[in-house]
């Protein structure tokens, strides 16, 4: 398959997309890169011939509609959260995405199962994050400090912190956050 791919190309630290990429064309796809972040992305990805236009936080509504190859995308983010309104605008945001987007996508792939599970159009599929395949193995061994780990950002919202000053209360020392261990690191260390 030939895969017009509208993503991020400068992923630091976290490079979801190129992990994305290196993956598809491991399994033997051409993959064309289009990036996401530069004026006319849509367009260009219109220019291209391919099977299909993955995309992920486009907001080029009238461009991802004038394709004439089916658009696919997939949304990383949680996209409701209404138990925390410390993050209202934030759901909002990503709900209005969602309404705008979907009418022009053939599917949309989404990492928030709770969001799909509410899906009426048929159109969401869950798909979760995985492992990037271009890190090598680390050499330095991460031993889990304790059983239970929250290895993400605490300020996600209000109901974050206090879902961890709860774990923390409730299992003291068996509890710990680690921050800022990604990619082959976080691998290792969460399956040694």
């Amino acid at each position: 398959m030939r895969i017009v791919y509208l993503a991020k190309t400068e992923g630091h630290y976290n490079d979801d997309e190129g992990a994305i990429a290196d993956a598809f064309e491991r399994l033997g796809h051409e993959v064309v890169r289009v990036n996401e972040t530069c004026a006319g992305a849509a367009r260009a990805a219109h220019r291209e011939q391919g099977d299909f236009c993955l995309f992920h936080h486009c907001t080029d509504y009238k461009g991802i509609r004038r394709l004439t190859i089916p658009a696919i995308f997939w949304y990383f983010d949680l996209v409701d959260y209404p138990a925390d309104l410390t993050v209202a605008s934030r759901s909002r945001a990503r709900m209005s995405w969602m309404e705008n987007m979907l009418p022009y996508v053939k599917m949309g792939l989404c990492t928030d199962g709770d969001w799909v599970k509410q899906d009426t159009t048929g159109k969401l599929v869950r798909l979760l994050q995985g492992a990037d395949q271009r890190q090598p193995r680390s050499t330095t061994p991460h031993k889990a400090a304790t059983p239970l780990i929250f290895t993400g950002q605490p300020s996600g919202g209000e109901k974050r912190q206090s879902c961890i000053d709860a774990l923390k209360k409730k299992y003291k020392h068996k509890f710990t956050v680690v921050q800022k261990v990604h990619k082959r690191d976080l691998a290792d260390m969460l399956i040694s």
